[in-house]
């Protein structure tokens, strides 16, 4: 049935029906919108175990992906006043470098290693979903005075922003973004949170615009290197837009507290699939 729709990605190597894709972009972006969560850590793992595509080109895919999500949601947090340009230059000024540089670090290598490590990867995820507390959203207003900062107002309201800090938090973020093929918003929030002090809608916006940055950054260096296969990432995202939607606003009319704990256990399985596939336990 629809095998019309059925079409071979030449850069990812395999054979898939377009309608698939999109159902699985579907899923995904529901998953997504309705636990609050990014999608890169659900896409790379679906996208080698279910659909064979090489480890490396799923990250470099993903990357593409994100981008093109975190565009969309930036675009609506800026329309609302909930970016501030300062800190995500700053930020993101160290984050795309680092990006460019996670990117040729995954690149270069060995893929059963780097398969090993996004394992790694979902079991923290699984382990911090599974345990999750509110301790970064008790962040304190302005802090100490310091050298080497600036100031910025939110809604009446003064906070400090540490440069040297803001570029640490930038490094940190776009490495692991650049090597894991995966948004970093699960790093950047955060830290962006406890380390800079800053106010969750703020934080919300600005690490939106950041996270899109350092997607860009690594996706053109995975797209240059050939691990971009545009075709899929579009195909995945016709169906996670409306899933992300649908997702977004079951979330704001249901508690998805014990799904959350149930999709952190799928996690975990996720996770040590990849990691004992990698360590050769069954079949590549």
């Amino acid at each position: 049935m629809f095998e019309f729709l059925n079409f071979y990605f030449s850069t990812a190597g395999i054979d898939a029906n377009i309608l698939h894709l999109a159902l699985t972009g579907l899923v995904i972006g529901f998953l997504a919108g309705f636990l609050g969560v990014g999608g890169g850590f659900i896409m790379v793992p679906i996208l080698t175990i279910v659909f064979g595509v090489p480890m490396k080109i799923a990250i470099g895919t993903d990357t593409f992906y994100i981008v093109l999500t975190a565009l969309s949601g930036a675009y609506k947090h800026i329309k609302n006043g909930f970016v501030n340009f300062k800190i995500v230059g700053v930020i993101a000024a160290s984050a795309i470098l680092a990006a460019q540089l996670g990117a040729m670090l995954c690149i270069e290598t060995p893929k059963e290693m780097v398969q090993l490590l996004f394992g790694v990867f979902l079991l923290l995820i699984a382990f911090n979903m599974l345990i999750k507390t509110n301790i970064f959203n008790k962040n304190k207003k302005g802090g100490n005075i310091q050298r080497y900062g600036f100031w910025t107002e939110f809604r009446e309201e003064k906070y400090f922003v540490s440069i040297p800090k803001a570029l640490g938090i930038g490094v940190l973020v776009g490495g692991f973004s650049g090597f894991f093929g995966v948004g970093g918003a699960v790093l950047l929030i955060p830290l962006m949170l406890s380390v800079l002090m800053l106010p969750m809608y703020l934080v919300i916006g600005s690490s939106l615009l950041v996270v899109m940055l350092s997607a860009l950054s690594g996706s053109l260096r995975y797209f240059i290197e050939g691990f971009v296969d545009i075709p899929l990432g579009i195909a995945l995202l016709c169906g996670s837009i409306i899933g992300s939607y649908i997702g977004a606003h079951m979330a704001s009319k249901t508690q998805p507290e014990k799904l959350r704990k149930v999709f952190a256990v799928m996690l975990v399985l996720v996770g040590l699939m990849m990691m004992f596939k990698a360590l050769g336990i069954f079949g590549h």
